[in-house]
């Protein structure tokens, strides 16, 4: 889907895309051999205010494109430091196959969760407490991401958003969602990399950040026996120390649930998703407190959650349609 901005930039926007599963060995516990060099000094950003969501079609539920939803580690070699005030950002997978007719699409992260003055915070206050332009950490290396200085116009919904804003995601009828979008110098090495991308502001904030690939290839961990209904199977699983987090299947959708140490608690979405894909967790505050990161599998659309101890999601948005 093509939308054009009042400056009449044409914003590229696809629906379905990305993310993991598995149990997490500590981010620590990455071998140095793989992590990045220490952060360097990147280029800065081409003078182009392209903004707006950017995702690609999920494709059926096979293991080889679930597969294609899994970020990388946070694999940072150098050293974290706890901040009062740090931030968690998404990127959605690439258009594995795009239309050459159409213009390249941004790489462009959007704020979920961050820390402000030591409080768990979400949505678009994350993005406005960062500054315009801003280093983040990637896992293949440093980014310099800056925010749009134009509007966004929704052609399809009649919506404006004044700069910085923009929606957290187009359909074809409206966009949804409101955030403060970052885009990437397309001219760097990792605006290309088609994959999803979790990322870190400042550069060295430790997040507690463990996508759920780091300790085992995606599949079921061991231990994690979640209740099931009689038509319900484990998609996939993660766990964190005495944490256990699984993405549930049925014929009706999908659904999360995780145990804290206290019984398991479900999600029960109203019209739910295909499926999820679990992401990573993430302490921002370090209170103890685990922020969830999910995926949703919609069947042409994707959306995004983050949750809590509870059931209700913290933050989230939706492209999605079954």
């Amino acid at each position: 889907m093509v939308l054009r901005g009042l400056a009449g930039i044409a914003i590229v926007t696809w629906c379905g895309c990305h993310v993991p599963a598995a149990p997490a060995a500590s981010s620590a516990a990455v071998h140095a051999s793989a992590r990045p060099a220490a952060l360097a000094a990147p280029a800065p950003p081409e003078d182009d205010d392209t903004t707006g969501p950017v995702a690609s079609p999920l494709g059926d539920d096979t293991a080889r494109s679930l597969a294609n939803l899994y970020p990388q580690a946070d694999a940072f070699a150098g050293k974290r430091v706890r901040r009062p005030t740090a931030v968690l950002l998404f990127s959605p997978r690439l258009d594995p196959d795009p239309d050459p007719s159409l213009p390249p699409a941004a790489r462009v992260f959007q704020p979920l969760v961050c820390s402000i003055a030591g409080k768990r915070i979400t949505g678009a206050r994350c993005g406005e407490v960062m500054p315009a332009r801003a280093t983040i950490r990637t896992p293949g290396g440093p980014l310099v991401v800056a925010r749009s200085t134009r509007p966004f116009h929704d052609e399809a919904g009649g919506r404006d958003y004044p700069a910085p804003y923009g929606p957290a995601c187009c359909m074809y009828n409206t966009c949804v969602g409101r955030t403060v979008p970052y885009r990437a110098a397309l001219g760097a090495r990792l605006a290309g990399a088609p994959g999803p991308i979790l990322a870190v502001w400042p550069a060295d904030a430790d997040l507690a950040l463990e996508v759920a690939r780091d300790g085992v290839a995606a599949g079921v961990a061991a231990g994690v026996t979640p209740p099931l209904a009689a038509d319900q199977r484990v998609e996939s699983s993660f766990q964190r120390g005495a944490r256990s987090y699984a993405a549930l299947r049925s014929r009706h959708g999908g659904a999360l649930t995780w145990n804290l140490g206290a019984g398991w608690v479900v999600t029960h979405p109203d019209i739910g998703p295909r499926g999820y894909t679990i992401l990573a967790t993430s302490d921002v505050d370090h209170d103890g407190h685990l922020e969830l990161i999910a995926h949703e599998r919609w069947a042409n659309d994707y959306g995004l959650d983050v949750f809590g101890d509870a059931p209700a999601p913290l933050y989230a948005f939706s492209c999605g349609n079954i």
